[in-house]
C-alpha cells in the first residue's frame, strides 16, 4: 500500500539532500541558465531562417514575373522554379521547428528559474511538507511495484526512495 505521508516523508529527504549540495546545485542550475538554456543561439539561428526566407520569396517572385512579362520554355521555368519552391517548403518547417524548440526552451527556462528560485528559497529549518514546495521541485514521481518511488526534479535529477 502507498500512504500519503510515506511519500511526504520520502520527499522530504529528498528535500534533505538537496539542501545538502545546494551550492553546487545552484551553480550548476546558473550555468544551465546561462549556457545551455539561453536563447541566444535558436534565435540566431530563426534569424538567419527568416532571412532565407525572405531572399527566396524574392526570388520566386521575380521567377513568377518573368515568366508572366515574356514568354519563357515551361521547362525552364520550372527547373527555376520548383527548387525555389522546394527549398522555400523546406526552410519554412525548419523555421516552424525553430520556433517551436525556442518556445520549449524558453519555458523550460522558465521551470528551472522558479527550481533554482525555490533552492535560493528554502531552508533547513523547513522541515515541515509544503505541497508548493513539492509542485515546484518535482517534474514526476514514479512509484515502483517494488515499493519505491523515484522524484524526477525539474533539473532532471532523480533521486529514489523506499517506501
Amino acid at each position: 500500500h502507498l500512504y500519503e505521508e510515506d511519500i511526504k516523508n520520502a520527499f522530504m529527504s529528498v528535500v534533505a539532500e538537496v539542501l545538502e549540495n545546494r551550492e553546487s546545485i545552484i551553480a550548476n542550475l546558473e550555468l544551465m541558465l546561462k549556457e545551455v538554456l539561453s536563447p541566444d543561439k535558436q534565435e540566431a539561428k530563426i534569424r538567419k531562417a527568416k532571412i532565407r526566407i525572405s531572399a527566396l520569396e524574392i526570388e520566386i517572385k521575380h521567377c513568377v514575373s518573368e515568366n508572366a512579362r515574356k514568354p519563357i520554355d515551361q521547362d525552364e521555368y520550372n527547373e527555376r522554379y520548383i527548387p525555389l519552391a522546394d527549398e522555400y517548403d523546406r526552410k519554412y518547417k525548419e523555421l516552424a521547428e525553430l520556433e517551436g524548440e525556442l518556445e520549449s526552451l524558453i519555458r523550460r527556462r522558465e521551470i528551472i528559474g522558479k527550481y533554482l528560485s525555490i533552492i535560493e528559497g528554502i531552508s533547513m529549518a523547513d522541515r515541515d511538507f509544503d505541497m508548493r514546495t513539492l509542485v515546484a521541485m518535482v517534474e514526476k514521481a514514479v512509484v515502483g511495484l517494488d515499493g519505491r518511488v523515484t522524484f524526477v526534479l525539474c533539473d532532471g535529477s532523480r533521486f529514489t526512495r523506499e517506501i
